[in-house]
């Protein structure tokens, strides 16, 4: 099983939900660079901006720190970070 990073399963969870990083930065009250820098991993969102970024993605706070689930068993990681980058 691979290791998503945080910053790989927030593009991807946002990406299936059809929201911009735009989007996502209005709604959880933060930049658009600070939804950049935590999809890069160059930084790592508080304990309120992570409750916020679950509840607007529709994800367990477990599941968005720790990946404690599979974003989606059948398909690769390369393949899952490619199909989020490509809706960039």
């Amino acid at each position: 099983m691979e290791v998503f990073t945080f910053g790989e399963r927030l593009m991807i969870y946002r990406t299936r939900a059809g929201l911009t990083k735009k989007e996502v930065a209005e709604r959880v009250g933060t930049t658009v660079g600070n939804i950049t820098r935590y999809e890069t991993d160059k930084a790592y969102p508080d304990d309120e901006t992570m409750r916020a970024l679950s509840h607007i993605l529709g994800v367990t706070i477990n599941r968005m720190a720790f990946g404690f689930d599979d974003p989606e068993k059948n398909k690769k990681k390369e393949d899952l970070i490619n199909e989020a980058a490509a809706d960039n």
